[in-house]
């Protein structure tokens, strides 16, 4: 989970930050932005910030992969259970837990706020997957988006704040799916910034038709079958 609540549910918004904040202990805690009696866990502070994130009271400074956390924005009523975004993904569909990314360490938010994951749709990536589809394995438009914007307006959607950042000697922090924390190349000719190896999950491996066509593609940019 990425989060839920908010929006129009009157429910308090939880990111994953807070979830994980009984176990981590770390991180600002402050009334909740849309219930006062409720606690806020907005990632920022402790192990959510990173010292040379230019905007350091924005959230978002290190996002979960969007298809493997469910993002429950905007949830829960009955009609919402049909929209593929809330729908939980199991284990099994991470094919290879080596190489796919699960937390990345993204840009600036053009916003007071950050999105809590990164973007992993084909298009936020690349423009081409070549022919045949697959064989261009690559991550052109990612790595032009390798950017801060300015904290301040209403946030873009695969924008800077939503792809990996390597701000450090051009490289990125990373958590890969078995576990250690890792860092990414940056803009290499090579595999390490390609879309398919660090983003992309196995189609194949779904069942039940987790996600539509248009929010999930599998390892050759394929949708599943429904």
């Amino acid at each position: 989970m990425s989060q839920y609540g908010g929006g129009s549910t009157n429910i308090p918004q939880v990111i994953w930050a807070g979830a994980i904040y009984p176990y981590v202990k770390s991180g600002r805690v402050e009334p909740h932005w849309m219930d006062p009696n409720a606690k806020w866990y907005p990632g920022i502070e402790g192990i959510f910030s990173c010292p040379s994130y230019p905007a350091p009271q924005q959230n978002g400074q290190y996002g979960v992969h969007y298809d493997l956390f469910a993002d429950f924005w905007n949830c829960c009523t009955a009609s919402s259970q049909l929209d593929a975004r809330h729908r939980v993904a199991s284990l099994a569909i991470i094919d290879t837990s080596a190489d796919k990314v699960i937390l990345a360490e993204t840009g600036v938010n053009d916003a007071t706020w950050g999105w809590p994951f990164f973007g992993t749709w084909q298009w936020d990536w690349a423009d081409s997957v070549g022919n045949p589809r697959g064989s261009t394995d690559n991550a052109r438009i990612a790595l032009e988006r390798d950017c801060d914007y300015a904290p301040r307006g209403n946030g873009t959607w695969a924008g800077c704040g939503m792809l990996p950042r390597y701000r450090h000697n051009r490289v990125a922090n990373v958590v890969f799916a078995d576990g250690p924390k890792a860092w990414h190349a940056a803009k290499s000719s090579g595999s390490a910034t390609s879309m398919c190896r660090t983003a992309c999950l196995d189609s194949g491996l779904l069942k039940g038709g987790i996600r539509t066509k248009h929010h999930f593609w599998g390892q050759l940019y394929l949708p599943p079958q429904l």
